[in-house]
């Protein structure tokens, strides 16, 4: 019996460990993630508060951001198979790539902010979701 109750407390250690480790590493996929849309935000903000030659040099410093976030992102992967958060930021991506390109230039701004807007949305959506799948906080 006394052997029986050293060999589940072991397990549980283990499943403890094993747990903990994999939400850091969640944690850490999640953030480096998270990095690369906060800095496309930023950008997206600064473009929104510049004009003259000061706004055109942050458009290009956006134009050459978004295809390097979304190549960051393309070799993060899918986390343990769960590629739903990978997917939502790389549609983050995708569209501001579309908006760069001219494909939303006949939609009107409007249509474009309530695109972003839909996109980040389901981006906060998505990260939420992976924190609670894999047992983390965001922001923490």
């Amino acid at each position: 019996m006394r052997n029986t109750k050293i060999l589940f407390i072991s397990i549980l250690i283990l499943l403890v460990s094993f747990c903990n480790r994999n939400s850091e590493k969640a944690k850490q996929y999640n953030n480096a993630i998270a990095l690369e849309m906060k800095f496309l935000a930023d950008l997206e903000k600064e473009i929104a508060l510049k004009d003259g030659p000061e706004l055109d040099a942050v458009i290009d410093r956006f134009k050459k951001a978004v295809p390097d976030s979304k190549v960051k992102i393309e070799k993060l992967g899918n986390f343990e198979g769960d590629d739903s958060l990978l997917n939502s930021a790389l549609a983050v991506c995708n569209f501001y790539q579309e908006v760069i390109d001219g494909k939303w230039s006949s939609k009107g701004q409007e249509a474009i902010q309530n695109r972003d807007e839909e996109l980040d949305k389901d981006l906060q959506k998505k990260q939420l979701e992976f924190a609670s799948k894999f047992n983390f906080k965001i922001g923490q």
